[in-house]
């Protein structure tokens, strides 16, 4: 019996060898977290994906139509390169003529992708055509087609400078490229590095469209990349207050909104989005208006109501700006004193990222519209 149970015993210590041996613990807990994180990582890349996706309409038409192409706005550019692409070659282009129009006469009966041959193009300024032989039954003789281009928000100034802020943090955007480039035929005017403090000077052209490409100097998944369209025109004389931002569609971007000065005698407020739901994630941070120097003073995060309060703020000039992922930063000029002319707490409302700023005429426009 006793030489019995020492084989048994030694039997019992004989790792398992093959195939089939067990997986210890701790190799089991890091597969488990390998294949949740690649699950995780294929759900972000599949959202981004569909998200992002857009389905181009399709238009049956005859074998004469008319494209028009102009910008969200409404304003139209002569010169822009519109092509039908015909089993990814291009079959026929045409530019567009002082009314946005572009012509097309005389195309074969065939399935075409209709796009803009341009710069700044974002994706869904383009179309699918099924041309057809006989269009007068139909009434699809001489149907016009609308493109977007550029389809984002054409900022508005006389010369090119200004500052970007990143839209999350309200934080200059320094030493980053910048390059000037003719919206129609691609000539690079000026190129430079934002300084420091996120300032530019990209100078004074020719009144016309023009696109700035911004390309990170350290390049990231977020860092901002992208073209934002502008439109130098005289009687524009201001500087451009820009804040940039990187989703998962690429580069928003939106005017920092500002806001009337007002004299309080405690900083305070709620926080919420155009909605009036609250916003609990942001950066609020205090400066002074006078100083040169872009440190904070004191910086707080709302509650999960979206209230702030920012404690021993003594008398004078500041200026009061809230950020938050997603949205477009808000500049407020306050000084506080004894004599408020606001009763309670400020009533702080942030526009979407490349969206109106909350009260604007185009923001009221956007409501109306939508």
């Amino acid at each position: 019996m006793e030489e019995i149970r020492c084989r048994q015993e030694s039997r019992r210590e004989t790792p398992r060898t093959g195939y089939w041996q067990p997986i210890p613990m701790a190799k089991r807990t890091y597969i488990s977290k390998t294949l949740i994180l690649g699950c995780l990582f294929l759900s972000l890349f599949f959202a981004r994906v569909f998200a992002c996706s857009y389905f181009p309409p399709t238009y049956t038409v005859g074998k004469s139509f008319v494209v028009k192409v102009s910008s969200l706005e409404g304003a139209t550019y002569p010169g822009v390169r519109v092509i039908l692409v015909r089993e990814h070659r291009v079959s026929k282009f045409a530019l567009t003529d002082e009314k946005g129009r572009v012509h097309f006469e005389n195309v074969e009966p065939d399935d075409y992708s209709l796009e803009i041959d341009q710069l700044g193009i974002a994706g869904w300024d383009t179309a699918g055509l099924k041309v057809i032989d006989s269009p007068d039954k139909q009434g699809l003789d001489k149907q016009e087609i609308q493109l977007h281009w550029p389809s984002s928000q054409v900022l508005q100034t006389t010369e090119v400078k200004g500052i970007f802020f990143a839209s999350g943090t309200a934080k200059p955007i320094a030493t980053t490229s910048l390059q000037l480039v003719h919206g129609l035929n691609g000539s690079l005017e000026s190129r430079l590095l934002t300084d420091e403090t996120g300032r530019f000077n990209l100078g004074s052209p020719e009144p016309g469209l023009y696109f700035i490409k911004v390309d990170p100097s350290l390049p990231g998944p977020w860092e901002p990349q992208g073209t934002i369209p502008v439109v130098v025109r005289p009687g524009s004389k201001r500087e451009l207050v820009v804040a940039l931002g990187e989703s998962s569609c690429g580069l928003e971007y939106s005017e920092v909104c500002g806001a009337p000065a007002v004299t309080v005698s405690r900083v305070e407020g709620n926080v919420t989005d155009p909605q009036g739901a609250a916003i609990g994630r942001a950066n609020i941070e205090l400066f002074l208006s006078k100083s040169k120097d872009q440190a904070a003073i004191k910086t707080v995060t709302p509650n999960s109501d979206g209230h702030f309060i920012i404690a021993d703020v003594g008398p004078g000039d500041y200026q009061l700006r809230i950020s938050s992922t997603g949205f477009g930063p808000l500049f407020i000029p306050i000084t506080v004193g004894p004599k408020a002319s606001i009763d309670g707490p400020l009533k702080v409302k942030l526009g979407m990222l490349g969206g109106a700023c909350p009260g604007s005429r185009a923001a009221q426009q956007e409501s109306i519209a939508n």
